[in-house]
């Protein structure tokens, strides 16, 4: 995956340094290599941003849950830490690829909070059944969470095909300002993309200003 990023991003910039000096036609030869690089790169982005949202917080509220059934609140507690974590880094990763957490990706985002702060006041007050039941109720949130957050981010994934495609036309109809346009546009998207997808399967560190 980030090997497909640092090879689009280098055609990118190859391609904008040829529009500069007029080259169009070896412009061209590398957005249509770098087209196939960003393919191959949000795919396999939009897998890694999808897995913390759903599998690896799955795995903590399910062994949240078994733990509690063991009777081990110390390790139930200590899940439901690692996945406030995870939710953290998610909700900062889209703040910084500018991703927007509002309408049912923000209700469900709050709803799953709600859940979990509820299974902790219940295991502080020694309700496991309640408890159980409360993350039970977080676990269907991640599902709604979860496809809330694709139609996002199929969104932004479309607006970096839609610039990139925009930019081949600009220059093959003579608009070499136009393409230029688009294409710094379309690195600004991806640059962004990679920060905020890394920052979600905790790779990086947010910014200072998210903290």
């Amino acid at each position: 995956m980030v090997i497909a990023f640092k090879a689009a991003d280098s055609l990118l910039m190859q391609a904008l340094n040829n529009l500069n000096v007029g080259k169009t036609k070896e412009a061209l030869t590398q957005l249509n290599s770098a087209k196939i690089q960003i393919e191959q790169y949000q795919l396999a982005a939009l897998d890694s941003m999808s897995n913390p949202v759903l599998q690896i917080s799955r795995q903590h509220l399910l062994a949240a849950q078994q733990a509690l059934k063991m009777g081990n609140t110390d390790q139930a507690i200590s899940e439901l830490n690692m996945l406030r974590q995870i939710r953290i880094l998610h909700q900062q990763g889209m703040m910084v690829m500018k991703l927007p957490m509002a309408g049912e990706m923000n209700s469900t985002f709050n709803s799953l909070e709600s859940h979990l702060l509820a299974a902790d006041e219940n295991i502080n007050g020694y309700n496991i059944k309640g408890a159980i039941s409360e993350l039970n109720l977080a676990n269907n949130q991640l599902y709604a969470h979860q496809l809330a957050m694709l139609d996002i981010v199929y969104s932004f994934l479309n607006s970096t095909r839609t610039h990139l495609k925009q930019s081949i036309t600009d220059i093959n109809s003579g608009d070499i300002q136009g393409a230029v346009s688009q294409l710094k546009m379309v690195n600004q998207l991806l640059r962004g993309n990679e920060q905020g997808m890394l920052m979600i399967i905790g790779k990086i560190q947010p910014p200072s200003n998210l903290l």
